[in-house]
């Protein structure tokens, strides 16, 4: 989009106080008058929410019970925390409540608690009885968590609606459940750990939902004509025994139109009416080859319906509905599958013409529906099937299961559709399996459309797919030589593929093309040349609304600077100031910034150019409103608990961007000015595709979400942006999940239904397809206003001087500098750095300046050395830090001024001492981390002694790890390491990632002086137990499918294979393999099976060793560390054994084989087998320690 306003001429900057009000003060620099107009209505169009805008009102100001009313023997604040507790900490005489004194009809409400013993809840659109007691409904919280989230009513119908259902309920209290959410349970779990976690309640209308940490618990419609429509909010603490129950950060808005339906647009499980698995049957007795056998079921249908048979025969069948043919197959292994649009009401026949080759024969099918009321209806072969012989029904033979390892067929992926009885959506939606893939295809990690019906596919390892899905069904053929592809793009018929390969090889950006249009692109022509190959390399490819093709990188492409011909992405550094720890396990040692990169190529002059950078391993890219670009990116979960570690998040991809990832300890803190804010947080992922809901047809508030992909935990999140000033934020919530649902990429197709796969990793890979079912959803106008749109524009303006100078902007991007909108701010500095320092030094040095410390934050990022001391000096000199935001401003000037410029003068350093070794530490965890780095570069007094306070107060969280880590540059004596080694004990037994533990030791190698004191403990030699059976695929397939099991023996399992050494499972165990937390919700039973049978089968290149040869030696292990002449590896496939290798390296190559070793699981018996995969069938995500935030990206407060 253009800008809506034209550029300026160049005027003198203008000065502005130090305040977060938007007044502009012009002194003695001279301004145009069209400049001064812009700026004024620049700030009143950008200032201030705009109607889209999320405007809250916070109920609690943190300090006093204002507004609120209730027994002042029960209710107090406590150090910014409401609590409720009975008197002197003794039992709760009675239930009480504290009431707001506002009211609300429709809204959304936010609050934080935590639980210790009794019970407690929110009231709303509730009112005070006169007895003190409350009427109305409650979002119910108990200690144990027996009725935690539930809809309770008081002096109504009571326990109304128990967590986990969608319910439809009537003013006599009884209750029509129309569906489950699956994830309910999971998330009342963590209540018990002592954490922080936040209720949330939407209301609209008669219909509401209750959250926890984002999770939906209780949703439900009530359906009394009497039902309320508003009152108060109130806290309740139950009479009883002795409890306490703390809140904070309680706000509410009005509910606004993009929230959504609380009970229609939330993502539900439906229950099926037959949970009966579908089986092999087959005529009784002995029948020649190529007999024919017809085997029928008659059914019944209620109301009209769109269908769904899906159906494998050993080795043909034809299939008849009512006398018409609907649906053939020639291969058992592949499931044949068919819509049937329309089955109306009344009796019908199912009849099946099978006919078998020889050997053994079977048939095995599902035919599936959704009522009305969401529950579903499987017609399911089984032994309710009869055999036709000469006008004679007789029985037919069940023979057993299917996926049961019922030899010889196993798993062949047979599912209704993929849709009913598996699939977690909102209701309107419908999900189904359009094509299971077959093995010889690959495992597919891509796709593009390539027009009506027709996709192109890219396996992970492999040629090119073109799908064509018809009538007849689904057709794959190759349609290419490439393959290996993790971007593909149609562009003016030609066919850009992104080949995931090292650069000496295939790997970089392709153009295919097709001359003689016979379907195959046959014609190569390379654009670049780009690796090394893997997961963290190049990626996603996507057209931009200016005609250009998007791209993104991984962490560990090195982008030639030759390739570019223009940079917006410029002056970036490491930005570091103590010296970094990489990662214990080898993750993305010696990668350094940019890091991830988005890029931009113009399709006719095929010109690159960087847009933004700082990610670690985007996959994909979607434009949403006014051009917007949007990517999803996460930190590795491997440091989950470390005070640096950054919950995976949403990111807008703007001109010039920085994300702020860098490796090891050295990420930057969310907050900062010259890096970009996430526009929303999710809990873990692993982020995969992104599309916009602009680009299909689904209804209402759907259309306006971006839809992100979770390859680890089997889902699909809508992103729902918000104006946010010139940027955006907003939440997110669940869309689709199911079983084995690990999806790669997605793209809404010509039909406007989203498509997608599944795969990766050498995982069995399918084809779905979610549309939008037909009804009469009003169509929702983009959730944009003028304000907004005029703030973009402004946006857009400055950004137009970020490839070169432009005079024209020079004024008008310094006076936007500080301005209230970061978003703006950030792109006015951009536009500021293209000109040579001389041209604004004096300007950032004046003590009328209006830029303050975004002005000297940008004499440091470009500046020179003897820059360095007045810039600071005249940091010293400015008002105290009125926020956070500007304190944060203030140790991000210091921090690039030392890292680029160097250490400051005598006399500067006493004077940054002086303003900055204040209040430390802190309460919040961004402030701690800079100020502490400054503190230690600085050598402030006394430090030692704080820094020992605060690990000992916060060992059981991430600051103690951040307090050791600056420990490491202190002497502390024998005392002082006796405390030490007392906390490290606490951080170490910290849950948390699998390299938290690791950061510790390498911490304590480095405070250790010899005393062996703080020495950790070496790990134990593993104990492999004698091998009790010999497992093949085909007997544990049979093992794990038949009943029973014990989760909690299972972990006893998990232990005894020795998986705990190398996986994590929900915080448990090692870390030198996959976490396998939500294993079973991306992996089907035989992917899980083959990983562990054959470790060597697929392995990631996270987790991949190297051969390492030197002049003299060779090693295999995982590279820890590179230096110039040097190379650390560990070589303990169970632990932690480091060897350093010194000399030239001659070559690097990746290991074939598994450091996981062939027969673990033979050390298990059957019933073992069964514990193990029970448990392992927990999917929850463990709790990453810092996504329940009250406000995006302000982790630690």
């Amino acid at each position: 989009m253009e800008p809506m306003i034209p550029p300026l001429k160049r005027a003198e900057p203008m000065n502005e106080k130090r305040t977060t009000d938007p007044i502009v003060v012009v002194n003695s620099f001279p301004i145009s008058l069209r400049g001064l107009l812009w700026l004024a209505i620049s700030w009143s169009i950008t200032t201030g929410a705009s109607a889209q805008e999320l405007t809250w009102t916070e109920l609690f100001d943190g300090h006093s019970l204002a507004g609120w009313s209730g027994d002042s023997q029960l209710w107090q604040v406590d150090d910014g925390v409401i609590v409720g507790e009975g008197p002197a900490g003794g039992p709760v005489p009675r239930s009480d409540y504290l009431w707001h004194e506002s009211t609300w009809n429709d809204f959304v409400l936010e609050a934080h608690f935590r639980l210790q013993g009794g019970n407690s809840g929110i009231q709303y659109r509730s009112r005070r009885a006169a007895d003190g007691e409350a009427i109305g409904y409650q979002a119910d919280l108990d200690a144990a968590n027996q009725y935690s989230g539930m809809l309770y009513e008081s002096r109504g119908r009571g326990i109304a609606v128990p967590r986990g259902e969608v319910a439809t309920l009537a003013a006599d209290g009884t209750r029509d459940v129309v569906g489950f959410h699956p994830d309910a349970e999971s998330a009342i779990e963590r209540l018990s750990d002592g954490n922080w976690h936040q209720m949330r309640i939407i209301a609209h209308g008669s219909s509401i939902r209750h959250e926890i940490d984002g999770t939906p618990v209780c949703a439900f419609t009530d359906g009394s004509a009497e039902a309320v429509t508003g009152g108060q909010i109130g806290l309740q603490i139950h009479g009883g025994g002795p409890m306490k129950v703390e809140w904070k950060s309680i706000r509410a808005r009005q509910w606004q139109p993009l929230d959504g339906d609380p009970v229609l647009d939330c993502a539900r499980i439906t229950r099926p009416l037959e949970a009966q698995p579908p089986r092999w049957i087959w005529a009784e007795g002995k029948r020649d080859d190529n007999a024919q056998v017809e085997l029928v079921r008659s059914f019944v249908v209620e109301q009209p319906v769109e269908a769904s048979l899906t159906m494998s025969g050993d080795n043909h069948f034809v299939a008849f509905l009512d006398g018409e043919q609907i649906l053939k197959g020639d291969d058992w292994a592949k499931p044949a599958r068919t819509i049937i649009e329309k089955l109306i009401e009344g009796t019908h026949q199912l009849r099946i013409l099978c006919t078998n080759d020889g050997g053994p024969a079977a048939l095995a099918g599902v035919l599936a529906w959704t009522r009305d009321d969401g529950t579903v209806v499987s017609i399911v072969t089984d032994s309710q099937w009869r055999h036709l012989e000469d006008g004679t029904e007789k029985p037919v033979r069940v023979l057993g299961d299917v996926g049961a390892g019922t030899a010889p067929w196993g798993d062949i992926g047979l599912t209704p559709g993929g849709s009913v009885t598996r699939w977690s959506l909102p209701q309107g939606f419908q999900a189904e399996i359009l094509h299971h893939v077959d093995k010889a295809d690959g495992s597919w990690v891509c796709i593009a459309s390539e027009g009506p019906g027709k996709f192109i596919a890219s396996p992970q390892r492999g040629v090119l797919k073109r799908v064509v899905i018809d009538e007849a069904g689904v057709t794959v053929s190759d349609c290419a030589a490439l393959g290996d592809a993790q971007g593909l793009l149609l562009v003016d018929g030609d066919l850009w593929v992104h080949v995931h390969g090292h650069r000496k090889d295939r790997g970089g950006l392709w153009i295919l093309s097709d001359p003689d249009g016979d379907g195959f692109y046959d014609q190569e022509k390379r654009l670049s040349a780009m690796g090394p190959g893997g997961e963290h390399g190049v990626h996603a490819l996507v057209r931009g609304p200016d005609g250009d093709v998007w791209t993104v990188v991984g962490n560990h492409i090195d982008v030639p600077e030759s390739l570019l011909t223009r940079d917006r992405y410029r002056h970036w550094q490491e930005d570091l100031i103590l010296p970094r720890l990489w990662d214990p396990n080898g993750h993305a040692v010696g990668h350094l910034a940019p890091a991830g990169q988005v890029l931009r190529i113009d399709p006719k002059t095929l010109e690159w150019e960087r847009v933004a950078g700082g990610f670690r391993n985007s996959y994909d890219l979607a434009f949403h409103h006014d051009g917007s670009l949007f990517t999803y990116d996460a930190d590795m979960e491997w440091d989950v608990g470390t005070p640096w570690y950054r919950s995976p998040r949403v990111v807008e991809v703007v001109s010039g961007g920085e994300a702020g990832w860098r490796g090891g300890d050295g990420k930057w803190p969310d907050g900062i000015p010259d890096a970009v804010m996430p526009s929303v947080e999710t809990d873990l992922s692993s982020p995969t595709g992104v599309s916009s809901g602009l680009d299909g047809n689904f209804p209402g508030r759907w259309r306006h979400a971006i839809y992100i992909a979770d390859w680890a935990y089997g889902r699909i999140l809508a992103y729902f942006p918000q104006e946010h000033g010139a940027g955006w934020r907003g939440r997110a919530e669940p869309f689709a999940a199911a079983a084995a649902f690990n999806v790669a990429d997605m793209v809404f197709g010509d039909d406007g239904a989203l498509y997608g796969v599944t795969g990766g990793r050498g995982t069995a890979s399918t084809l779905f397809r979610i549309r939008a079912e037909g009804g009469d959803r009003d169509p929702m106008a983009p959730p944009t206003t003028d304000r907004g749109r005029h703030a973009r524009a402004l946006k857009k303006q400055l950004e137009a001087g970020h490839l070169q100078p432009d005079e024209d902007l020079l004024t008008l991007s310094w006076g936007h500098l500080s301005h209230r909108d970061q978003a703006i701010g950030y792109a006015a500095r951009v536009a500021i750095e293209q000109f040579p320092p001389s041209r604004w030094r004096e300007w950032a040095l004046d003590p009328a300046s209006s830029a303050g410390s975004i002005g000297l934050l940008t004499l440091a990022r470009v500046g020179e050395e003897v820059d360095r001391d007045p810039l600071l000096e005249r940091l010293c000199d400015l008002p105290p830090a009125s926020d956070r935001r500007q304190l944060l401003e203030e140790l991000r000037v210091v921090t690039v001024a030392i890292a680029r410029l160097g250490d400051p003068a005598g006399a500067t350093r006493q004077r940054l001492l002086a303003r900055f070794d204040i209040d430390f530490p802190g309460p919040d965890l961004a402030e701690n981390r800079l100020r502490g780095d400054l503190l230690v570069r600085l050598s402030a007094p006394d430090l030692t002694a704080r820094i020992l306070d605060w690990m000992d107060a916060k060992a059981d969280a991430a600051e103690g790890l951040a307090a050791l880590r600056l420990l490491r540059f202190m002497k502390p004596d024998e005392a002082q390491q006796l405390r030490i080694a007392a906390a490290l004990k606490r951080i170490r037994g910290r849950s948390g990632g699998n390299s938290l533990r690791g950061f510790a030791d390498q911490m304590v190698r480095q405070l250790d002086d010899g005393s062996g004191v703080l020495a950790p403990a070496p790990q134990e030699a593993p104990v492999l137990p004698d091998p009790v059976t010999h497992w093949t695929e085909s007997t544990l397939l049979a093992a794990v499918r038949q009943p029973g099991g014990d989760a909690k023996r299972g972990q006893l399992a998990f232990e005894k294979a020795l998986c705990s050494r190398c996986h994590r499972f929900q915080q448990l165990g090692g870390g030198a393999g996959p976490d396998l937390t939500g294993v079973r919700a991306r992996f089907s039973d035989l992917d899980l099976i083959r990983a562990i049978l054959t470790p060597s089968r697929d392995i990631s290149d996270q987790y991949q060793w190297s051969i390492v040869t030197i002049e003299d030696d060779l090693a295999v292990g995982r590279i820890l560390r590179r230096d110039p002449d040097s190379l650390v590896l560990n070589t303990d496939n169970f632990g932690y054994q480091p060897l350093t290798l010194s000399g030239k390296v001659i070559s690097i190559e990746a290991s074939p084989d598994s450091p996981m070793p062939n027969g673990l699981i033979d050390t298990l018996d059957e019933g073992q087998v069964r514990d193990l995969w029970l448990y392992l069938g927990n999917s929850s995500r463990p709790d990453s320690g810092n996504t329940h935030l009250p406000k995006n990206g302000q982790q630690g407060q």
